[in-house]
């Protein structure tokens, strides 16, 4: 548990234990009293545990497996696709390998590997 969860659980228990009303425990956490007493009852009925988020220690939904990073890794360094930018890479990925991804996210994931995308360079007009 997190030291707000922490807080907020101590709170609940000297709340039920009787040395702490419902209006201060609502002071010290912040909360409306109504929140304290629902708060207080689930308590009662989960215990500890319900003092935490419901997603805490849950994976995204979004979230990239491990083996389709893997795979995406291997197919940035095979050497025909070493000219590739990151956004000629994305389609790539999408039509010859049926990987969907999105450019943001394949953007950090390359860019947390030490990838660069390379770019054309313009003459100056000058020179």
């Amino acid at each position: 548990m997190k030291d707000k969860e922490e807080l907020k659980k101590a709170v609940i228990e000297s709340c039920i234990n009787g040395t702490m009303t419902i209006k201060v425990a609502a002071d010290r956490l912040s909360f409306s009293e109504r929140y304290v007493k629902k708060l207080k009852a689930r308590y009662k009925k989960y215990g500890a545990s319900s003092m935490m988020h419901g997603n805490c220690g849950k994976q995204p939904k979004h979230t990239i497996s491990a083996d389709i990073k893997s795979k995406m890794w291997e197919i940035w360094n095979i050497p025909e696709l070493e000219e590739c930018n990151f956004t000629h890479f994305q389609e790539i990925l999408e039509e010859d390998f049926s990987i969907k991804i999105s450019y943001a996210p394949l953007y950090r994931f390359l860019k947390s590997k030490g990838a660069k995308s390379p770019r054309k360079h313009k003459k100056n007009k000058g020179s």
